[in-house]
């Protein structure tokens, strides 16, 4: 146990305070762990989170896929422990980590006690607002109106007290992330709706949290290619970009049974801008990580995966012109049918 306390100790300590050539090789290592577990070769994706951990503290996500490899792959209880301190500061709970307690009996019991004794990091206020942000977005959507003007008033002003109380919280504290909000407490994806909304352009705000080392440079990217090319668009009646990163769902989707990964028109393009921002993951690499959750599993979520709801027939009609654009030529790209037990 002495190991693992110093360990959250210098954890505590470099916690926003991160130097943008220190996420590099975060970001470098952790593209490695990524590829590592596409071809199967778990104990050095084991090594590579280990070593980005050395430039970082983190991000929720990948502290918890590193503590599932450990756990579950490569049967590290001494990682798997290491990992589990950083989701103890998040205010995770073993619990939500471990289903079969008898068959690990041993990590169980170290997380345990480490749930025990690690402070978390946590601010009660912080997490306590986006929470409040979070239901309130969320009530004034399920609440009966007597006509869709007076629901669409409701909506709009909620919307933009919640943005401002969003900026508010930005402007009141300096580090807001994962360890002082709380794992999945980030306002991230709502940010954008509301950009979308009230024509906001949250670009540099979020830019410099990425900088920062508070925001997940992946979410960044996925959510600057929805806003910037996919809603602020049509609002400022611009062309702009299709995409800027490569992750728009135009590139990847899933309809029904089939997901599809459809190459950008300028890769070279797209990997500068991904490299802009210290990420290491060329689109290259993004297609390959995909391909892995679309045929072979869900125990690693690199990315959430977009689905494309339609009713059966326009379904069958996207799928037949989308295979068929990849089958003529006429647009880079693969589709692969996935199997029912990933669906």
């Amino acid at each position: 146990m002495k190991h693992i306390a110093v360990t959250v100790m210098v954890a505590i300590v470099i916690m926003g305070h991160t130097q943008p050539s220190n996420l590099k090789h975060y970001y470098y290592w952790i593209n490695k762990a990524e590829l590592a577990i596409y071809d199967s070769a778990y104990s050095y994706a084991s090594d590579c989170y280990s070593r980005a951990f050395r430039y970082h503290t983190p991000f929720g996500r990948h502290a918890s896929q590193a503590f599932r490899l450990n756990c579950y792959y490569t049967g590290n209880v001494q990682r798997a422990a290491q990992c589990f301190h950083y989701l103890a500061q998040m205010g995770d709970q073993p619990s939500w980590y471990i289903e079969d307690t008898v068959k690990h009996d041993e990590l169980w019991r170290t997380i345990t006690i480490i749930s025990d004794t690690t402070k978390s990091l946590v601010i009660p206020e912080l997490h306590d607002e986006l929470e409040n942000i979070k239901a309130t977005d969320q009530a004034v959507r399920r609440m009966y109106f007597d006509d869709e003007e007076e629901q669409a008033k409701a909506i709009r002003e909620t919307d933009s007290l919640n943005m401002s109380r969003l900026i508010g919280l930005y402007k009141r504290y300096p580090v807001i992330n994962d360890y002082t909000a709380g794992m999945g407490a980030l306002m991230t994806p709502q940010f954008i709706h509301y950009a979308r909304e009230f024509n906001y352009n949250p670009e540099k705000l979020l830019y410099n949290e990425v900088l920062k080392g508070n925001i997940y440079a992946g979410e960044y990217t996925n959510l600057i290619d929805i806003c910037k090319c996919e809603l602020l668009r049509p609002v400022d009646g611009g062309v702009g970009p299709s995409t800027i990163y490569g992750t728009n769902p135009t590139f990847f989707f899933i309809v029904d049974s089939v997901g599809f990964i459809i190459q950008p028109d300028d890769v070279k393009r797209v990997n500068k801008s991904r490299k802009r921002i210290l990420m290491s993951e060329t689109w290259e690499d993004l297609a390959r990580k995909y391909r892995y959750r679309y045929k072979y599993n869900t125990d690693f979520v690199f990315f959430p995966l977009k689905t494309l709801f339609y009713t059966s027939e326009d379904a069958r009609r996207v799928i037949d012109d989308a295979i068929n654009d990849i089958d003529r030529g006429s647009k880079k790209g693969e589709y692969h049918i996935i199997p029912l037990n990933l669906r």
